[in-house]
């Protein structure tokens, strides 16, 4: 019996994870890439991809790679290769990890706040006043987006009065933990204003001083430039004789 073997590039090629594809972010997950070829002697090129970077990983005869640390929404691949050709499969890990959040606050006639929080599974959000979680009211509308599959937004805004002492809370949570932010109470502006009949009062106060010192600077120029005029003959009056003496 004659067995003969057909020689040809590599195909059916394919990508598995284990323990699964989905893993929870910072644990190493390992990858194997099988493919039909002859000869099987293959070499293998792994590589990473994301919407902004092609990283390579490592090339050899090694049909498994441990990934130690996962990259949500990278796609992964290898690349089989023999002397006749080449052929090439790529998966995605879903990396689950815990939420983190960011928020901000602005004041004018309402009190507007803004939380946004990022996790896989997506997380839930829920504002907290003080230690009480708020709801759509009267005093407080809340508005809420998804952001993909990871992420999602809420818009608060306050119409009641708040403390120096109140606190506000945003705080997410999914199965793998949890995240928040809180701040003080933003104070209502201050409106600057001013008393018109005493800003009144002071100006006419200040014109009133302004006048008597230029009065008084012009009595003594006056007086002091008729001494300098008689200066070289002052007479006084004197009861000697009754007459005049020239001094």
């Amino acid at each position: 019996m004659v067995i003969c073997w057909a020689s040809n590039a590599p195909k059916n090629t394919s990508l598995s994870a284990f323990p699964s594809s989905s893993v929870k972010e910072g644990k190493p997950v390992t990858l194997n890439c099988s493919t039909d070829a002859n000869p099987a002697e293959l070499n293998y090129t792994w590589y990473r991809e994301t919407e902004s970077q092609f990283e390579l990983l490592q090339t050899g005869y090694n049909h498994t790679y441990i990934v130690t640390n996962p990259t949500q929404g990278a796609w992964y691949g290898c690349n089989a290769q023999n002397q006749h050709g080449q052929c090439n499969a790529t998966i995605q890990l879903d990396v689950q990890f815990a939420p983190n959040i960011s928020s901000s606050c602005s004041r004018n006639s309402v009190m507007a706040c803004v939380c946004e929080a990022h996790g896989n599974p997506c997380p839930t959000l829920e504002w907290r006043l003080s230690g009480h979680v708020l709801a759509n009211s009267t005093e407080t509308s809340i508005s809420e987006e998804t952001l993909g599959s990871t992420g999602v937004k809420s818009v608060l805004t306050i119409h009641q009065s708040l403390t120096d002492t109140d606190v506000l809370q945003c705080f997410s949570t999914n199965i793998y933990g949890s995240a928040s932010q809180q701040f003080q109470a933003i104070p209502p502006p201050q409106k600057t204003s001013f008393h018109h009949p005493s800003v009144l009062l002071g100006a006419a106060v200040g014109a009133s001083v302004m006048m008597i010192v230029c009065i008084t600077k012009l009595c003594y120029e006056r007086q002091y430039n008729g001494f300098n005029k008689t200066n070289n003959c002052i007479f006084f009056q004197t009861s000697v004789l009754g007459g005049r003496h020239q001094v």
